[in-house]
């Protein structure tokens, strides 16, 4: 459905969503009455619409070249070095980032990144 178990459980609390529990006590809904609900209920976007903040610390990574996750907080302005770091491992897992044996790290390039 796209959405958390927080979102049903607050919509059945509501009453915007009909269900009944069961002997064991799990809510059992309808299938026609959640698609019902999911149609007067559309998602919102995942992250209000906005992109990921690590990819804001690869934007700033790529500027600098080379950098230690102190020296981008302090270029972005806006996020602590821990959160950085964070961001870094995610861009290094996902094969955009490296890290180098000093502790700085880099933006892999697009060319060697296709190979």
């Amino acid at each position: 459905m796209g959405c958390g178990d927080w979102v049903l459980r607050h919509a059945i609390q509501t009453g915007a969503l009909r269900a009944r529990r069961s002997e064991t006590g799990i809510f059992l809904v309808r299938v026609e009455d959640l698609h019902k609900w999911r149609a007067t209920h559309p998602s919102r976007p995942r992250f209000g619409g906005r992109r990921p903040t690590w990819h804001d610390t690869g934007e700033a990574l790529a500027t600098l070249g080379k950098a230690t996750p102190g020296e981008i907080a302090d270029y972005r302005g806006d996020i602590h070095p821990g959160n950085v770091r964070k961001h870094l491992l995610i861009l290094e897992a996902r094969g955009r980032a490296v890290r180098h044996p000093d502790g700085e790290w880099s933006i892999v390039s697009s060319s060697a990144g296709a190979a």
